[in-house]
Formats: C-alpha cells, structure tokens, sequence
C-alpha cells in the first residue's frame, strides 16, 4: 500500500477489467498497447518492474483523468489508514521517501490533510540525504 508497485497493480486491475471510461482507456492503451500486450507484460519476466513502472505511465495522466487520480487516493489512503493512523503515529507532521511519494506530492498533501496530518518532505532518493547526515557527522 502507497508504493507505486500497489498503484500499478490497482491501476492495470481497472484497465484489464474494463473499468474506465472510453476516454482513459484510449489513452492508456497508446501509451501501453492492447489488452494481449499488457497482459504479456503483466505475466512476463520482468512483471513487477512494468506493474511498478505505471506509477510513471500513469503519473501524466492523473491531471488529464479524474479515474487515474481516484486510483492514486486510494492507494494513499490506504496506506495512512493502515500505516499512520492504526499505528498511532502522533506526529501531525510526515515525511516520505521514494519516487511515488515524490511525483505524487500534491495528491498526498491532500490525503494527509482530509487526516488532519501534514507532509513535511518527501525524497525521492533517502540515500543522498543520508550519506550527507553521515559525512557530516564522521568529519
């Protein structure tokens, strides 16, 4: 949950199954191919790096399509409901690390909010700032 790879999933579930309107489904399909490509992909050797590519796919069309942006409020509230609420994370400030974090920023302020949380930062890359936290402590 809140991953990209959750979104992707979430995302190729709705499009294998015919859940969009005729509109998203164009131009998913331009970007993705037709239902027997996806399906090769989905099922292919390199399965979970295409699922969790579609958080890139899809990231340019949540401000075209309203059902693309659904997918992606629900993946993140799933993840707060399971993770920062049942967890009793008491802090009302949070931080997030990874690119689905980082290219969804806007759709995640929004979530938080509704969960009377805020976001505090996200990184896409946590090791950049890590290694700098260690350089400055050992030297």
């Amino acid at each position: 949950e809140g991953s990209g790879y959750y979104f992707g999933k979430m995302f190729l579930s709705e499009f294998l199954n015919g859940s969009f309107d005729d509109k998203t489904t164009q131009l998913i399909s331009e970007r993705l191919g037709n239902r027997a490509e996806v399906l090769k992909n989905v099922y292919g050797e390199n399965s979970k790096d295409y699922i969790s590519s579609m958080s890139f796919v899809a990231s340019e069309l949540k401000s075209i399509t309203a059902e693309v942006r659904r997918i992606h409020e629900e993946n993140i509230t799933v993840f707060v409901e399971k993770f920062v609420q049942k967890n009793a994370i008491f802090n009302t400030c949070v931080s997030f690390v990874g690119s689905y974090a980082f290219y969804n920023q806007g759709v995640l302020y929004e979530i938080l909010k509704k969960f009377n949380y805020s976001l505090k930062e996200t990184l896409q890359f946590p090791i950049d700032s890590l290694t700098d936290y260690i350089e400055k402590k050992t030297f």
